[in-house]
């Protein structure tokens, strides 16, 4: 018997596991084929529940990066007006007193200084130049939202993760059990038979199969 390999998906071993049901049916061994529907019903549920937590994951993850886009998209506009500002505006206030460190301090910012750093753009901005300067009234305002939504998204992206490690080692207990159960009717057959005998209850995996339509075993024979 050689059960699913670790990195599998859950449906391999669902698969697996309708396979060894069926077969255990049909040879009037109904225990243990309610011990096998138990363990597979526990691996799709798992599965399942991870499957909910990664779509979330993915979902916050994109509209935290949309958002961190749409961020860098206003201080690029905002340096590139205050460059335009005159052949040398980038040796001289208040360039260099806003972008000290240059635009790329800003819009590469570490995911964890994100906020922190945007803040202190708005900050030198809001000091260095005057309350109606265009580009000042522009980045104050424009920037605004999309950190919003970054800290929302930021915030739904940890909750995320946090929970789809939790689901992952749910699905990896249920995994775990499963293989446990088909190891011990395995060996139970064995016993009562031969190792023979006990492979029938078992398919062979096609290890390198990776349609979503392949059928447990080997491909049956052409004529």
């Amino acid at each position: 018997m050689r059960l699913p390999q670790e990195s599998a998906g859950y449906a391999q071993r669902v698969s697996y596991g309708c396979y060894t049901e069926a077969a255990l049916i049909s040879e009037g061994f109904e225990v243990e084929a309610g011990a096998v529907r138990t363990q597979i019903d526990h691996v799709k549920t798992a599965g399942r529940a991870f499957e909910d937590h990664q779509e979330k994951l993915f979902g916050a993850r994109a509209r935290r990066d949309l958002a961190a886009w749409h961020i860098n998209r206003v201080i690029q506009t905002f340096g590139l007006g205050l460059r335009s500002r005159g052949l040398d505006a980038m040796n001289k206030p208040p360039y260099t007193l806003i972008l000290p460190d240059g635009i790329i301090y800003y819009i590469e910012a570490p995911i964890p200084q994100l906020v922190q750093r945007v803040t202190l753009l708005k900050e030198r901005v809001a000091l260095h130049l005057d309350p109606a300067d265009p580009l000042r009234v522009a980045l104050l305002n424009d920037i605004e939202a999309p950190l919003t939504r970054w800290v929302a998204a930021q915030s739904a992206l940890e909750e995320a993760r946090r929970q789809r490690t939790h689901a992952s080692q749910v699905l990896d207990t249920a995994e775990r059990t499963f293989d446990k159960v088909l190891t011990d009717i395995w060996a139970d057959r064995v016993k009562a038979e031969d190792k023979a005998r006990a492979e029938r209850f078992f398919t062979k995996l096609d290890r390198k199969a990776t349609s979503r339509t392949a059928e447990p075993g080997p491909p049956d024979a052409v004529a």
